[in-house]
């Protein structure tokens, strides 16, 4: 049967995270128009045609004129299948990062599908309302997780064509991700540390030394990913943007030492705005502009948010009861640790790139955020979990997920508020123009 080719046993998280996050994104998504910069875009294409895409992104990132040009002369002017493909996109990072999880901690379910989730409505990210400039941020997101899935599938696979075929999928993939968003590289020390948590759960008696020493083995052909990346980027591409050049930044480190002290204290900001303060900061300056009908609007999509997740959470513990491995925290109570130490490390190396070219990570440019939100998410489940009471863990999840959707309707109402009002503005110009 054509069906059997798709039986999995996770078929509840996918339901589940597909009917989650379309709740979350998707309720305006019709009254969203082009936002911000999205104009710039549209116009030139509207006047210049699509092939104006690939100019705009020569001598910068190339690979987004492509992609680009084959959006817009797809989808043209109308605004909806840009955000529709936007939600898509974030959509399979969701299964992704799922698929991720499961190689990493195959006995953590209902642990899994929670940072699944979580990863998926990361709040931090609030471009999502520019359907047509963000996209490439988000692809990216994508490659990026489903290289470090293919990285480990490479790796644990036997036989030398399977393994073949993963690692050229994970090297292109890597490179993909790269040249949409070349300030993701720092994620690049996140797949060694997956590649580290892969062979030690293959072998969890092994020393540090010794493991160390594998995943460096392991990962040496994955090296080309950044490597080969940096190489074409710093010495052949034709870069005009002093930010991206490295020979620049490392010169003004020279000439101003004393702006390692700005980096290490916006190395601790990106640290914290992404693991932590995203479920706060966005919420806070978000989601009190709106009429009361839009806010009884927004408390019911959280509350229907709310309980899925709790549904979710009862059934991957009646799972667990059943012996399907749908969650042995209690009795792993390395797990958290795992979650702490890797989203901390691997927090840190996806936006050592961002600090280094003297950005910030900060929420009027969330974009620095959603690479490293991966091992963010991880830093944060980590908290969670750490939690040994399961009814007070639950809480904590349900206020995680409440302030997400709150924060994402509530980002959505002001763009699409924004866009309004720009509507009529020019709709009386138009009228009332002699």
């Amino acid at each position: 049967m054509f069906w059997k080719k798709f039986k999995t046993p996770w078929w509840p998280e996918i339901l589940f995270l597909t009917v989650i996050s379309a709740l979350v994104y998707l309720p305006q998504v019709g009254k969203l128009s082009f936002h911000s910069d999205d104009w710039y875009f549209i116009y030139n294409g509207l006047v210049n045609g699509p092939r104006a895409f690939i100019d705009i992104a020569l001598h910068t990132r190339p690979i987004r004129g492509p992609l680009y040009e084959f959006l817009f002369t797809y989808f043209g002017v109308n605004p909806l299948p840009y955000n529709l493909t936007l939600y898509l996109w974030r959509l399979l990072a969701g299964f992704g990062a799922l698929w991720l999880f499961n190689l990493l901690w195959p006995k953590q379910r209902q642990g899994n599908f929670f940072l699944a989730i979580l990863f998926t409505l990361f709040p931090g990210f609030l471009w999502w309302v520019s359907g047509f400039e963000f996209q490439p941020y988000v692809l990216s997101l994508t490659f990026q997780v489903f290289s470090i899935v293919f990285t480990l599938k490479a790796i644990g696979t036997k036989s030398w064509p399977g393994r073949i075929a993963w690692a050229l999928a994970a090297i292109l993939g890597g490179w993909i991700y790269l040249a949409l968003v070349e300030f993701a590289i720092g994620m690049e020390a996140f797949r060694i540390l997956a590649v580290f948590l892969f062979l030690k759960r293959e072998r969890p008696l092994e020393s540090f030394k010794n493991l160390s020493l594998r995943t460096l083995r392991a990962s040496a052909l994955f090296l080309v990913i950044p490597f080969g990346f940096v190489f074409w980027y710093q010495f052949i591409f034709d870069n005009w943007r002093k930010a991206q050049q490295a020979d620049v930044q490392l010169a003004r480190i020279i000439a101003e030492p004393l702006r390692l002290v700005t980096w290490i204290v916006h190395f601790f900001q990106g640290f914290l705005n992404v693991s932590l303060f995203s479920w706060v900061a966005p919420f806070n300056g978000n989601f009190y502009s709106g009429q009361p009908g839009d806010f009884v609007f927004r408390f019911a999509i959280a509350a229907a948010v709310i309980t899925l997740g709790g549904l979710a959470f009862f059934w991957f513990a009646k799972t667990a009861q059943g012996g399907d491995g749908g969650d042995e925290t209690g009795k792993a109570g390395e797990w958290p640790i795992e979650l702490l130490t890797v989203g901390f490390l691997g927090t840190l190396g996806g936006i050592l790139p961002v600090v280094v070219a003297n950005r910030t990570v900060t929420y009027n440019f969330s974009q620095y955020l959603l690479p490293a939100s991966l091992a963010g998410i991880l830093f944060l489940g980590g908290l969670v979990y750490s939690i040994s009471q399961k009814h007070i863990r639950l809480v904590a999840l349900s206020i995680l997920l409440g302030l997400a959707t709150l924060t994402h309707q509530s980002v959505a109402y002001r763009a699409a508020t924004e866009e309004q009002t720009i509507y009529d503005f020019w709709w009386q110009m138009t009228w009332r123009a002699p």
